[in-house]
């Protein structure tokens, strides 16, 4: 479904799974694609590198404020006065907002007419744990994109060319991610 996107990138999409499950983690992957400028996400071009040291201009991750439970209004302001300017130097602006199951019901109603209408070249990425925690209003209008957990033996593949650990230790690592490659 991402890579669809890269051709015809919807408004928004909403990420949903479980923590750790590689929600972040393929929003920044949709963000270098969607502004990559020698292919779909090459992670060596100016734009991929930019956005892998979250230092592109035209991208922005959204987290809770630190000791904060929810989103605020006042943040989701913030945001939709952000969506509005045009890209300064990629493709696409993209915004990644974390966490949005903690947002408030008035934020997540504010950010309402921004996903009805929002700007031709921005991309909003929600990411929350469940379909059930988000608005059916904010729902609607997004792409839904589902995450799940990953089977213990890709865990242990995805360690072994990453980790230089024994594979007794590898494979104790893969039982205790529960599912979860973060």
């Amino acid at each position: 479904m991402l890579a669809g996107a890269v051709a015809a990138p919807s408004h928004a999409y909403l990420f949903v799974g479980p923590e750790h499950t590689g929600k972040a983690t393929a929003a920044l992957a949709l963000a270098q694609a969607l502004n990559c400028t020698e292919g779909d996400g090459c992670g060596a071009c100016r734009e991929c590198r930019a956005i892998a040291s979250s230092n592109h201009p035209d991208v922005r991750v959204w987290e809770l404020p630190e000791g904060e439970k929810t989103f605020k209004v006042e943040q989701v302001r913030a945001l939709i006065a952000a969506v509005a300017y045009q890209p300064y130097q990629g493709r696409r602006k993209v915004h990644v907002l974390a966490a949005f199951d903690a947002i408030q019901a008035a934020g997540a109603n504010a950010l309402l007419k921004t996903l009805e209408e929002p700007p031709g070249e921005t991309t909003l990425v929600l990411l929350a744990r469940s379909l059930e925690s988000v608005l059916p209003t904010i729902a609607s209008r997004c792409q839904i994109v589902p995450f799940g957990l990953a089977p213990e033996g890709a865990i242990l593949e995805t360690l072994r060319r990453h980790v230089p650990l024994p594979d007794d230790a590898l494979s104790v690592i893969a039982r205790r991610s529960q599912g979860r490659m973060g």
